[in-house]
């Protein structure tokens, strides 16, 4: 019975080191070393203990081969690791891409995950580029630029100030549906002026002369003459995404805001739009393809055009509505409540309007903050539809100390409130 035994194990195993050679070359990995302990096992006890450690070895390893991530474009809600031949589970995934970052892409990360970020001396060399190195050559350039970065995003940074704040936005082709100029990168970089297109070219070959996998984006923007629900006054944009420690991230580089300067107003690069966040993202700009919404759940053109209008990137204030996505709202009390995520030095507020250019209603307005969570709190005077907008407070200060000497106030969000009976309607309108 002993022999018998030995015998229809000795077998087993030999099927089990087949198997295991199909899936990890089990001639290099286990030779005659595992026959010669099981042959040496004194007890069939011993040899099935064994034989059942192989197989979970087994059943183990060949869960490392399931399913390649995706390369490339990305799939929705997936920053992609870059090496095509890896194939693994998610857990090991994770371990293998964070084993994967270099020093550099490490330093990138750890800064994004602070509160803010500080690109004032990288700002600031870029901007001081000695003009025989800025007319030389775009490689010439980059390298001067990229110097001293000491990261992928810090890279981006440098190119996406100097461009910013050396090619001019052509206003007059953008108003000229019969004269456009050119989008190619040499002639953006030659001309120095350029439409949308030209600057995200010219992003695109910066970057790629850097090292940095870089993109352009076609899509979909409201600007600020967007009317709700209405795709004829969306504009034709484009803009870029960069990859970096398996992470995409989004810039978009001729958007301005405005600055006030000694009394007066000028443009200026809304840099809330460098690596903005795709959840803020979504609410101004919408991608051809909706895998560079790089969300989880991608929105639908519908969404997009219903959506809240969003003005705080366009301010540089990174504000979030958690709580009602939707322009219009629809409530039978008087009272409703809106949730945000905004920085800490910002307040929030509240204005009401019978409509919108009119005369301010009087409600009540109260706020609340828990960290980055504000809410607001609105008890509008009576029934009927109103204009409501968002407003954020920031404390203007003394250059170099903390003394407050004024106050700047901004419209971040805006929202047409039904108060009352009345039901919801589709308000899209969409082109075909």
């Amino acid at each position: 019975m002993t022999n018998f035994l030995s015998c229809g194990l000795f077998i087993i195993g030999k099927s089990f080191r087949r198997f295991v050679a199909v899936f990890l070359s089990a001639d290099q990995i286990l030779p005659h070393y595992a026959m010669t302990i099981l042959s040496l096992a004194h007890s069939t006890t011993s040899r099935i203990v064994f034989l059942v450690g192989i197989l979970t070895f087994c059943l183990g390893c060949t869960t490392v081969f399931a399913g390649a991530p995706p390369v490339g474009v990305p799939t929705a809600g997936s920053f992609l690791n870059t090496d095509k031949n890896l194939s693994y589970n998610a857990r090991t995934a994770k371990e293998l891409a964070a084993k994967e970052l270099t020093a550099k892409e490490l330093a990138a990360k750890e800064l994004l995950s602070k509160e803010s970020l500080n690109f004032v001396a990288i700002d600031n060399y870029a901007q001081r580029v000695p003009q025989h190195i800025a007319t030389q050559s775009i490689p010439k350039l980059v390298a001067y630029l990229t110097k001293p970065a000491t990261n992928d995003i810090e890279k981006a940074r440098a190119i996406a100030r100097w461009i910013t704040s050396n090619i001019a936005f052509d206003f007059e082709a953008a108003s000229n549906e019969k004269y456009r100029p050119s989008d190619n990168a040499d002639s953006v970089f030659l001309n120095r002026h350029a439409l949308e297109s030209g600057f995200a070219a010219l992003f695109v070959r910066m970057m790629h002369a850097a090292g940095v996998e870089t993109f352009a984006i076609n899509g979909l923007k409201k600007g600020f003459n967007f009317a709700p629900g209405d795709a004829s006054t969306l504009k034709r944009h484009t803009w870029n995404a960069f990859r970096t420690g398996g992470k995409w991230y989004l810039v978009d580089l001729p958007v301005y805001k405005e600055v006030e300067t000694d009394g007066s107003y000028k443009l200026a690069y809304a840099d809330a739009f460098f690596c903005i966040q795709p959840e803020q993202m979504v609410f101004t700009n919408f991608p051809d393809d909706k895998r560079w919404q790089l969300l989880n759940e991608p929105i639908t053109k519908e969404q997009f055009l219903t959506s809240v209008q969003c003005f705080g990137a366009y301010h540089g204030y990174l504000i979030t509505p958690t709580s009602h996505r939707n322009y219009e709202i629809f409530s039978k009390p008087r009272s409703l409540t809106l949730s945000f995520d905004a920085p800490p030095a910002l307040q929030l507020g509240a204005r009401v309007y019978a409509e919108k250019g009119a005369k301010e209603q009087h409600a009540s307005v109260k706020t609340q903050r828990e960290g980055r969570k504000f809410t607001v709190h609105v008890k509008f005077p009576a029934e009927g539809t109103f204009k409501l907008e968002i407003t954020a407070t920031e404390l203007i200060r003394e250059r170099g100390t903390s003394e407050v000497v004024g106050c700047s106030v901004k419209t971040v969000a805006e929202y047409n409130v039904n108060i009352g009976d009345k039901q919801p309607r589709s308000m899209a309108i969409i082109s075909k």
